[in-house]
């Protein structure tokens, strides 16, 4: 007997989540004896069991929606007692879909079909980085390569487990939650709004840094949600809804003036150039609107003159980047092919005080080791040439695929989700533009929504696939025979 096919797409079913809910019910179990055992030890402790026992219940019914609180909880990395739960939901959620892919392997087979010179790109990438420390002067397996590792699991997790417009909208509406629950509880540490309630953890020296413990990154996320709000207002019917979210964009507007990043303005115009040449024939439109919220930081700057003066006075060429700039050119230029191994430009920079001449801040280079303050540049230098071509290829072909997806999904009438697909690289593109002024190549943030191109791309093909598929046959009923004598007797 023939099984019915409801029996089989049941089973598959289960099988799907047959791995996340072990997980999530495992994590239950332990988050509740670690609240419960450890909560009158340490209330930070107890605080973390009770939270993994909530997001293990998530990770257990929907693992999309765990990913987006993910989202949200992450930019609270540097949070003193948030911290330890957030590391716990990263492993969570790559345990979880490692059991994911367990159950069905076609969920990554996908992946590689589709993208499988991008995937290999992403693999030798973290593969070269790794064998950077076989010629290091000091090899070591530290928080640097560690964070490498999990942007690339991050990668894959947002491209296979991102398969509809819903998963999208979760990731964006976590993103500026977050962003505007972190900037609301911080500025109340800056000129721009003293007196507010304010989390002494996210302010620096008068400059907003929200629950990732750096002003210039926390400026690249808010521009990064404003992104993604600008793509929700597009795609958001309701009135009151997309006057509430262009509220949140010029308040997000405000915090990212707070930051006093320069980085983050390079990246708020380079996703305005973006977003302009994107959106063919609403370009006037969006250009009248970019000019409206443009007069936000505008009165920002008029009411806190010192923030102005930050972005507009540089001293010392930027903070002293230009000679961390010219420390690291330097680096390159005696190891070009291999580079001086992960983790190891402070190891060598040093060295090369005294060869470039005197510098103003020296003190930024010899004592402090600080980074190069420009992801590039710091891949070049520790990985080489061959390190950041294999970093460009995954940026490029990251930005290619939700190109195409966008363009494919306008094409097939799809325009909400063409606009997301849209919002999607404009916030990519800033955040990359951002990081010519910070050493984060291997945010978590930034991979995911590296791995959201490959996943929207996923999705328009389905999505044209069925389209181009025929339309049913109709079914012919059977018209019921007349009685034997019914023609007769007429």
């Amino acid at each position: 007997m023939a099984k019915k096919p409801w029996i089989k797409s049941t089973i598959g079913r289960r099988s799907q989540t047959g791995a996340s809910r072990a997980v999530g019910v495992g994590a239950c179990s332990a988050g509740f004896g670690l609240g419960a055992g450890i909560g009158l030890v340490g209330p930070a402790l107890g605080a973390a069991g009770i939270l993994a026992m909530g997001f293990g219940a998530v990770v257990a019914l929907n693992l999309p929606a765990a990913f987006a609180i993910w989202m949200y909880a992450s930019l609270f990395e540097a949070v003193p007692v948030l911290e330890l739960a957030v590391k716990g939901a990263t492993i969570l959620t790559c345990l979880a879909w490692a059991g994911l892919v367990g159950y069905r392997s076609e969920v990554l087979g996908g992946l590689l079909r589709r993208h499988g010179r991008l995937v290999a790109a992403v693999v030798l990438l973290v593969a070269w980085i790794s064998l950077s420390t076989t010629w290091s002067e000091r090899p070591t397996i530290g928080p640097t390569l560690l964070a490498w590792y999990m942007a690339a699991a991050l990668f894959l997790i947002a491209a296979t487990l991102v398969t509809r417009e819903g998963h999208v909208r979760w990731i964006a509406a976590a993103l500026i939650a977050g962003a505007v629950t972190l900037t609301l509880a911080g500025l109340g540490g800056t000129p721009l709004a003293p007196g507010l309630p304010f989390l002494g953890a996210l302010v620096e020296e008068d400059r907003l840094q929200g629950g990732v413990a750096d002003p210039n990154l926390f400026s690249l996320l808010l521009v990064v949600s404003i992104a993604l709000a600008g793509g929700l207002v597009r795609t958001t019917r309701r009135a009151r809804s997309r006057a509430g979210l262009m509220l949140v964009i010029a308040f997000l507007l405000v915090g990212v003036v707070a930051t006093q990043s320069r980085g983050g303005l390079v990246a708020l115009l380079a996703g305005v150039v973006c977003a302009l040449l994107l959106s063919r024939g609403r370009r006037v439109a969006l250009l009248g609107v970019f000019l409206v919220l443009s007069a936000v930081p505008l009165v920002v700057f008029t009411v806190v003159p010192g923030a102005l003066e930050r972005f507009t006075i540089v001293e010392g060429g930027g903070t002293g980047r230009t000679e961390i700039w010219k420390v690291a050119t330097a680096v390159a230029e005696d190891n070009p092919l291999l580079g001086v191994g992960i983790g190891n430009f402070p190891v060598h920079s040093p060295r090369y005080v005294d060869e470039l001449g005197p510098l103003e801040q020296v003190d930024l280079v010899a004592e402090q080791l600080l980074v190069t303050h420009n992801a590039y540049l710091e891949v070049l230098v520790e990985t080489g040439a061959v390190g950041l071509i294999l970093f460009l290829t995954v940026i490029l072909g990251s930005l290619t695929a939700g190109w195409r997806a966008a363009r494919r999904l306008d094409a097939l009438g799809e325009h909400s989700l063409a606009v997301l697909a849209q919002s999607v690289v404009v916030a990519t593109v800033a955040f990359l533009a951002g990081t010519f002024f910070i050493s984060s190549g291997f945010d978590e943030r930034l991979w995911v929504l590296l791995g959201l191109g490959p996943a929207l791309l996923a999705i328009a093909a389905r999505h044209g696939d069925s389209a181009a598929a025929p339309p049913p046959l109709p079914v012919e009923r059977a018209t019921p025979r007349e009685p034997a004598g019914a023609a007769a007797g007429g």
